[in-house]
């Protein structure tokens, strides 16, 4: 018996053998209802501090330790895709709980916030690669490189360039 979790399936079996009605499962039938506690479980994700100290140790003959050394890390990056992983769903869930949920948008907004500050914190840091940290950047958190211009002439004046992109990635004219 099927039940509303379970598809049809047509086309060929694993053996190239043309089948008609087999069934699929789409999934876990409760992977999509939103339970409150996501909401500060999404900050908890989020809310990792951006970076640690470890401690390189340097040992003598007999196995003392003679010298540490702090060293940061660096958090690794938390993203929603990986959160929602965590939690048996998709991004897409996320954003569809973002619509109907009024908490955990705000928690959603929040845990923007704190993803931005870990990037900010470890790539200026150098702790994450500077190109990927700057693609971040611009791509999730909307964050442009701006730059002026000194142009001279009879009247020295200043023209701000700014480039923005459309959702397509397409450059805006």
């Amino acid at each position: 018996m099927e039940n509303k979790n379970t598809v049809k399936k047509v086309g060929r079996n694993k053996s190239g053998q043309f089948t008609k009605g087999n069934t699929f499962s789409v999934g876990n039938k409760n992977a999509n209802k939103y339970k409150s506690e996501y909401a500060s479980e999404l900050l908890k994700y989020f809310s990792e501090p951006p970076t640690r100290v470890d401690y390189i140790k340097r040992y003598d003959r007999s196995g003392n330790i003679t010298e540490e050394e702090p060293v940061v890390i660096g958090a690794d990056y938390p993203t929603f895709e990986g959160f929602a992983a965590s939690i048996g769903v998709t991004r897409n869930t996320l954003d569809n709980w973002r619509n109907k949920h009024a908490a955990f948008a705000r928690a959603y907004e929040r845990a923007e916030d704190l993803q931005k500050n870990m990037l900010i914190v470890n790539g200026l840091g150098g702790r994450y690669n500077g190109n990927f940290a700057k693609f971040i950047a611009a791509n999730q958190h909307g964050m442009v490189e701006k730059s002026e211009h000194k142009i001279g002439g009879t009247e020295d004046f200043t023209v701000n360039i700014q480039v923005e992109r459309a959702e397509d990635g397409r450059d805006q004219s």
